[in-house]
């Protein structure tokens, strides 16, 4: 991911974050947002997006409309099905992996997982998005791993029902 900023900072001629906010955030009214950058300017590309639960859910409903927010086709969605298509299998792994998204396929979700917790969960046979935070310090015994997270998403689909 730290590669990838680099690239894009390089062929967009201006810093991911901004590039970022100008072909995504912006268009779908994500602006409670800070993205870290290193000293050299670079944004960081593992980690490093401070913003809220609901920020993160526009993110994800763009995603789960296959690219398109409020009605507006924002992101490619041959991109979005590459993106949440299988692209790295893991051996004996609970989960695949797209290109930065996991993937439950037995329980048909897809989430993006942050740095120590920071989760938004796709369900699409619910049509449900559901985002989960972690408290700041998201070291040692306090981060959230998948195999914690998604029992609660299995509750909160299990209310839906």
């Amino acid at each position: 991911p730290q590669l990838m900023s680099a690239v894009i900072q390089s062929a967009a001629g201006k810093p991911t974050d901004e590039w970022a906010d100008e072909h995504l955030f912006s268009r779908i009214g994500v602006t409670n947002y800070n993205w870290v950058r290193y000293k050299d300017g670079t944004s960081l590309g593992g980690f490093g997006i401070e913003t809220t639960p609901r920020e993160m859910a526009k993110m994800a409903m763009c995603v789960a409309n296959g690219g398109s927010y409020q009605n507006k086709q924002i992101i490619s969605a041959q991109w979005i099905s590459e993106m949440l298509s299988v692209q790295v299998e893991i051996p004996d792994a609970d989960y695949l992996f797209g290109y930065y998204w996991w993937l439950d396929t037995k329980r048909n979700i897809q989430f993006t997982w942050g740095h120590g917790g920071q989760f938004a969960f796709i369900v699409p046979d619910q049509d449900l998005i559901v985002v989960m935070t972690s408290i700041p310090n998201t070291q040692g015994d306090y981060q959230i791993q998948a195999d914690e997270a998604l029992p609660v998403v299995d509750q909160i689909i299990e209310a839906c029902n």
